[in-house]
């Protein structure tokens, strides 16, 4: 565990996305600015320069997963290339507890729409827009890898809420989706 607090401690300085940068991230992940304004308010959205390129940065707590902006992959040390780069010491399995409420957080008591993969909490975020323009009417939550366990603390943050799992279409995803509906 110290060993991550320090991978962490090393992560680059997370920076506010300029407007430009919104409505870039927009037209790449192909959902709308308004979207991408609420993830980045809500402050799980973030710019950073990670390898040499600009990225954004999806974040929660001591978890950062980044993207580059051109939409192009990271290079890894190996020639192997990998389409988001989860950065050194991150540790977590969803991202959005900011949105759930309770203790220590602001958000709605509402329905709980669950998705799989860091940049679905963007998609999920559109999604809920496209049906209730007041995203205050649910919490979206987005697990950080398919393998995200629902383990007894989420479980009990998720207690008694509706939760609406949309898994990624392949063996992962609906395995996922099956365990999370098991937890719950």
């Amino acid at each position: 565990a110290q060993w991550k607090r320090e991978q962490r401690a090393q992560w680059p300085k997370f920076r506010p996305l300029s407007d430009e940068s919104i409505h870039q991230i927009a037209q790449v992940r192909n959902v709308s600015p308004t979207a991408v304004m609420a993830v980045h308010l809500a402050g799980f959205l973030r710019g950073a320069m990670i390898d040499g390129h600009r990225a954004f940065i999806t974040r929660e707590a001591d978890f950062a997963q980044a993207r580059r902006f051109d939409g192009q992959p990271f290079a890894r040390r190996d020639g192997t290339s990998i389409k988001a780069k989860n950065l050194p010491g991150s540790e977590g399995k969803f991202i959005g507890a900011g949105w759930l409420g309770g203790p220590g957080t602001t958000g709605p008591a509402g329905p709980v729409l669950l998705v799989e993969g860091c940049i679905g909490l963007l998609e999920a975020t559109a999604a809920a827009l496209a049906v209730d323009a007041d995203t205050r009417g649910w919490a979206v939550l987005a697990a950080t890898s398919a393998s995200a366990r629902m383990d007894a603390p989420w479980r009990e943050r998720l207690r008694g809420r509706r939760v609406r799992i949309v898994p990624d279409n392949d063996a992962a995803g609906l395995e996922a989706c099956a365990k999370w509906t098991v937890a719950l």
